[in-house]
């Protein structure tokens, strides 16, 4: 390789570099602005262009001679991905920590699905009912739920789901539950986002459930602020039934990944913690089968890219399981949640 070539591809991977480290740089000032916590979300991408462009780096470095010259090089080239591989590292090894819990013996258990269902753009109307019938969940909650899907989903869930909460909307959620439950539809000051809060009566034990889908942070930066609010609102829901005694949970397409610092925030004010932690990334959001539906053949290109769907849950409820599951036609990916209720609440 000559000199000049060998210097413009140097300058060319040191540009990559320090552009890579500067968006994870800036992802530690998430709460400055609206693009700095938009660079939040990506710390998978930093930590794997990272190592590619180190690894790249050193491929480079074995070009040169003599040996001094390479191990130079090589130090030089690695200074910044490594920088950037401590910076997502440090975020990103909570999802890996081990999390496994024994439930108390004789506690009640309880399953939740929820999935974002997509509205009038999803164009399979029988995945997630087949998928509900194989999983069994004792709670079904749902998002983005138009008129046809209302009724699909009150036609379908009805006999095995005779307890629900509805809000058939653009935006609608509704619950679906085989315990009794009772509660109501909140709608947000702002944009009159709509939002679940109930009491789920499972044997003799309550539990405070939250059925959440906040706004996007995309666009307008009043929209951030609106899904932030949204955040307080939960956590001061979840104070309220710590107040009363009683196990609590939020669950929903939360709009925001676990790095952001309002997502902490939420964890931190409400008591909660986080189902996923210990279980690997997760991600749910954009399924890429129903982006490019018709575009590609068979199982290619399926799977997501960020886990924006969650189950927070009060420190007293043990989690058993979080899985992710298969598509069902939506540009979101389906999660299920098996939980422990404490011992010896009612």
């Amino acid at each position: 390789m000559s000199r000049w070539l060998f210097a413009f591809a140097c300058l060319f991977l040191l540009f990559c570099q320090g552009l890579c480290l500067s968006l994870c740089t800036f992802s530690y000032l998430g709460r400055h602005g609206q693009f700095f916590e938009l660079t939040t979300h990506f710390q998978p991408f930093y930590f794997v262009f990272a190592l590619l462009l180190l690894g790249l780096s050193l491929c480079l470095c074995l070009l040169l001679k003599p040996v001094q010259k390479r191990i130079s090089f090589a130090v030089l080239l690695s200074v910044l991905p490594a920088m950037t591989l401590l910076g997502s590292g440090y975020r990103l090894y909570p999802s890996f920590l081990s999390s496994h819990q024994n439930a108390v013996a004789g506690s009640e258990k309880i399953t939740l699905l929820h999935c974002n269902l997509w509205g009038g753009r999803n164009r399979d109307r029988l995945s997630f009912f087949s998928l509900v019938q194989k999983e069994k969940p004792d709670l079904v909650a749902v998002c983005e739920v138009e008129d046809k899907w209302h009724g699909l989903l009150s036609t379908s869930l009805k006999q095995a789901y005779p307890y629900c909460i509805t809000f058939p909307h653009v935006g609608g959620v509704e619950l679906y539950s085989r315990y009794p439950l009772e509660g109501e539809v909140r709608l947000a000051e702002r944009g009159h986002r709509p939002r679940i809060f109930a009491h789920v009566h499972v044997g003799r034990q309550v539990v405070s459930l939250v059925v959440a889908h906040p706004p996007t942070p995309v666009g307008e930066a009043k929209r951030l602020k609106a899904r932030n609010r949204e955040f307080e609102i939960y956590a001061l829901e979840c104070s309220k039934s710590r107040a009363e005694g009683l196990p609590y949970l939020v669950i929903g397409d939360l709009n925001c990944t676990p790095w952001s610092p309002y997502f902490r925030k939420l964890l931190r004010e409400g008591s909660l913690k986080d189902c996923g932690v210990g279980m690997g990334l997760m991600p749910t959001w954009p399924n890429t089968a129903a982006l490019t539906y018709g575009l590609l053949p068979g199982n290619i290109g399926t799977g997501a890219v960020l886990p924006i769907d969650h189950c927070l849950v009060s420190r007293d409820l043990t989690v058993l399981e979080k899985r992710v599951l298969g598509p069902v036609g939506s540009d979101h990916l389906p999660i299920l949640v098996r939980l422990a209720l404490p011992a010896g609440k009612s």
